[in-house]
């Protein structure tokens, strides 16, 4: 668990004005329920929305729009020092949060609100959850304190057991779309005195699987390089020119997580860009998904596989998909 700050001023998302306008006339009038679960893709701005609204919430002065941004709340939110504002999350992405850190979050909301007015929490990868991390959440949903508000962030709906839906007023967050998202990298990297071509900033978002802020988390990191080179390996072993075992090789510097999503990515774009030119889908490519939904399940569940054989297996079955579609077609 940790006190949660970097919201700043920073206005909402383009994408998320729709979701902000419902957010504030629900809060206006009153309506707004203890928890809300908001779903989307991983790298969208779930956490950026979740912030602004828990500023909203616990801002002295609220504009019409949101927070204020000066008052004595709104600074210590800024500084991560707010005391009625709380962050849980997994340490590290694409493993679970555990009952322990949701035990020490659930029992913040118990208390009195320090400041006055409301006490927030925000849980990120809620579907990330262990059993007994969703036992003790189910708990706190069922008899929140008084003046709490809980945002819970998901990434998977898949995932989410319907106990904690039915207990949650629910908020889908969308994708952006590709100009969305490329105008605001560009305005982002500007704000930093960094610049890329128009093209290069298709290319890293495509690479971050159209989610933005995964695009800048990938920027910053040392991944880019090697994703590029794994995103060609699977055109590769898609044609049948690189072994499932030599793209394992060149993948084995990257996280698992990573390289699931990855091939989650690449095998929707086909099943979309197949479904919009109306071809027929062969019944490989819904058993591969459920393969990566698997794979993903294993790596949530705090399995411990072997990098290398997690990965070949992954390959192999993505090289054996397209076999089948051409035997098929």
């Amino acid at each position: 668990m940790a006190r949660h700050g970097e919201l700043g001023r920073a206005p909402i998302l383009p994408w998320q004005e729709t979701q902000w306008r419902w957010f504030l006339r629900v809060l206006d009038a009153g309506r707004l329920a203890h928890a809300l679960l908001l779903s989307g893709p991983e790298g969208t701005g779930k956490q950026t929305f979740a912030r602004l609204a828990a500023a909203r919430l616990l801002c002295r002065a609220p504009a019409p729009n949101g927070a204020c941004g000066d008052c004595k709340s709104c600074l210590l939110v800024e500084a991560g020092a707010h005391p009625d504002l709380v962050l849980a999350s997994p340490e590290e992405a694409g493993k679970a949060i555990s009952v322990d850190t949701v035990r020490a979050t659930t029992a913040f909301a118990g208390k009195k609100a320090m400041l006055g007015g409301w006490r927030v929490i925000v849980i990120n990868s809620v579907d990330a959850l262990t059993i007994n991390a969703t036992n003790a959440l189910l708990k706190t949903l069922e008899e929140p304190g008084e003046d709490t508000a809980i945002f819970l962030l998901h990434h998977d709906r898949g995932r989410l057991l319907a106990t904690i839906r039915s207990r949650c007023q629910q908020l889908a967050m969308p994708m952006p779309s590709t100009t969305q998202a490329v105008d605001w990298l560009h305005t982002h990297l500007a704000a930093v005195g960094k610049s890329l071509e128009h093209d290069e900033l298709e290319r890293l978002l495509a690479l971050a699987g159209g989610r933005p802020q995964r695009a800048l988390r990938l920027l910053e990191s040392e991944q880019l390089a090697q994703l590029g080179k794994i995103e060609q390996a699977l055109t590769a072993i898609a044609r049948g020119e690189l072994s499932p075992l030599a793209g394992a090789d060149l993948a084995k510097n990257l996280p698992l997580y990573d390289i699931v999503e990855r091939l989650q990515y690449r095998l929707t774009g086909v099943i979309k860009s197949r479904a919009a030119r109306r071809e027929s889908l062969h019944p490989a490519y819904f058993l591969y998904f459920d393969q990566l939904l698997a794979a993903k399940q294993n790596l949530l569940s705090q399995g411990n596989p072997n990098p290398q054989l997690f990965t070949e297996a992954l390959l192999l079955g993505w090289r054996q998909l397209q076999q089948q579609v051409q035997a098929g077609n």
